[in-house]
């Protein structure tokens, strides 16, 4: 995978340097935020934009959905990772609405991030439309998850 910049986005500064660790080793130059309403600025003036973004879904003002909203209203076209502990119809319904590509389960270890990241490097792209035909969203490793009400 070509060195791009990964931009995450999380309230925790642990949480920062563990996905950083994560996102160097599939080759990424990572750009850190600490919460969503900075990424949401700095998108704007991104040239070249982020290969990649990942963002946690509970952060104190903008959360991961709303920071995917504003990103993808300033014209933000690339991949974009949410990570969350609690999944489910409701955040799939509202993760696919907000311009989320991807949702991954923030598990011991980030596994299911270095998963994706891992087939992400072995496509040589980050997947940026993994979103299904009948308008469904995949989230980490299960089945996808109708976006439908």
């Amino acid at each position: 995978m070509p060195c791009q910049d990964a931009w995450i986005v999380d309230d925790s500064a642990t949480a920062r340097r563990l996905i950083d660790a994560h996102v160097a080793g599939a080759g990424f130059a990572s750009v850190l935020f600490e919460n969503g309403a900075e990424a949401a600025r700095a998108i704007v003036d991104a040239t070249p934009p982020p290969g990649l973004v990942i963002l946690d879904m509970q952060m104190d003002g903008l959360d991961g959905c709303a920071t995917a909203r504003a990103i993808r209203r300033a014209g933000y076209a690339g991949a974009v990772v949410l990570q969350t502990a609690a999944t489910g119809p409701a955040l799939a319904r509202r993760a696919l609405h907000s311009g989320i590509d991807q949702i991954l389960e923030k598990d011991s270890g980030f596994a299911s991030l270095r998963r994706w990241l891992n087939d992400a490097a072995a496509a040589e792209t980050a997947p940026s439309t993994p979103h299904e035909p009948d308008g469904s969203l995949t989230t980490g490793d299960g089945p996808s998850t109708t976006g439908a009400g």
